[in-house]
């Protein structure tokens, strides 16, 4: 679902994971490792302004990388993975947003 998110994100082709995924590695043999950095942080940062309007929490927008992370490990795109999170916060910070259950009574 994470994966999925993010392939339509770039707007790529295909009606299925494995369309759009084929499509991805092309444009990535074609255009090269920096345009999936970039990629990576405008979508990153797509979903940080999200997190500031309590649309979702920081702990969406980390298990989205976590899961483009392991999709681009598979077919070995190197990616500088420390640069793109040392932008994200940690701990309690990330738990504000709509998608958040509040248990406060």
């Amino acid at each position: 679902m994470h994966v999925l998110v993010f392939l339509s994100f770039i707007g790529l082709k295909g009606l299925t994971v494995e369309e759009k995924s084929k499509c991805f590695i092309q444009r990535v043999e074609k255009k090269g490792n920096q345009w999936v950095s970039n990629i990576i942080l405008r979508f990153i940062q797509f979903h940080l302004d999200r997190v500031i309007r309590k649309e979702i929490t920081g702990t969406t927008v980390r298990n989205h990388l976590k899961r483009i992370k392991l999709f681009c490990e598979i077919p070995d795109i190197p990616i500088a993975w420390k640069k793109i999170s040392r932008g994200l916060l940690k701990g309690k910070n990330w738990l504000f947003g709509a998608d958040y259950a509040n248990t406060c009574i």
